[in-house]
């Protein structure tokens, strides 16, 4: 038997790598009715059909939001895509801290977004699927993502800042989770040194949806506001509505389980809450999207 020179071989492993590749992009998008190379998607980004992002601090039910729209047909969902940009979100949310005109970091965070997202955005365009995707590193590009789509839509989440509080607790935020510590936002000017571990994460909170908040005003159109402690099948519905989805999921066992784990996250903490620096600053920030989003909704014009 003849042996296959090393040529031979690395041009059968190429071969391989190439059909496993898109054998991971048709199970997840289908079969392709549209051609179009990586190069091209930036002239076809207005063609997408409606995207959406979701926008968060995250710990607010990212992951069972984007396993609840992957079950409706024509979506692409995601929660984590690689790269996640955690790293990238830090460092843009100290570029939109610094003296750089606001139109220089939106440029910076499109040429990041498309390096990262380039191939998930084909491939939804190739297959004619709705992308979605709720990875909350995703927040500090809202305007960069807003100007590439302007078709696109945000959905906002949010929740009382003792329940997250509680969350980053339990996973060590700021106090020795090394990992989150390369993408949870500090004050720029390290005036932080002092401040409680409580402190801190709801700093993280008020820092991140005050980014939010003024992002809703600028683009108050394409922005639901959906507060994760008012989960339910009727607010599922109406996103539905809002989003323009028809496809109806039975979900009630699965929301009733979610509902649960969301109501005992906020018992879990050590802290007087009441006592903590931020606590009402955290506390109003809240209140501002409660009250944003109590009558706002989204209308069919994206001026």
């Amino acid at each position: 038997m003849q042996s296959l020179s090393h040529t031979q071989v690395c041009l059968i492993v190429s071969m391989n790598r190439n059909s496993i590749e898109r054998l991971r992009w048709f199970m997840h998008y289908g079969r392709p009715v549209h051609k179009v190379s990586s190069e091209e998607i930036v002239d076809v980004l207005d063609e997408l059909r409606s995207p959406v992002f979701f926008l968060s601090t995250g710990r607010v039910a990212t992951q069972w939001y984007a396993e609840y729209f992957d079950r409706i047909k024509g979506f692409a969902a995601h929660h984590a895509p690689q790269p996640n940009l955690a790293m990238q979100s830090k460092f843009l949310y100290e570029l939109y801290q610094s003296d750089l005109e606001k139109s220089a970091s939106d440029q910076v965070a499109k040429q990041i977004f498309m390096t990262a997202r380039q191939e998930y955005l084909r491939y939804a365009y190739k297959c004619s699927k709705r992308y979605l995707e709720t990875n909350n590193n995703l927040t500090f590009f809202a305007y960069a993502i807003a100007e590439l789509m302007p078709q696109a839509k945000f959905v906002i989440l949010f929740r009382h800042p003792k329940g997250f509080l509680a969350s980053g607790v339990k996973r060590s935020w700021y106090s020795g989770n090394r990992q989150a510590e390369y993408r949870l936002i500090s004050q720029c000017d390290q005036a932080d040194t002092n401040l409680s571990v409580a402190d801190k994460i709801l700093w993280h909170y008020m820092e991140t949806n005050k980014f939010i908040l003024q992002f809703c005003k600028d683009y108050p159109a394409r922005v639901y506001g959906h507060d994760l402690m008012n989960l339910s099948i009727e607010r599922l519905e109406e996103l539905h509505d809002l989003l323009e989805v028809h496809q109806r999921v039975t979900i009630r066992n699965v929301l009733t389980r979610k509902n649960q784990n969301v109501q005992n996250g906020n018992t879990r903490i050590n802290y007087n809450y009441e006592e903590l620096e931020f606590s009402d600053s955290a506390n109003n920030i809240y209140q501002d999207l409660s009250n944003h989003f109590t009558h706002l909704q989204f209308t069919n014009s994206l001026g």
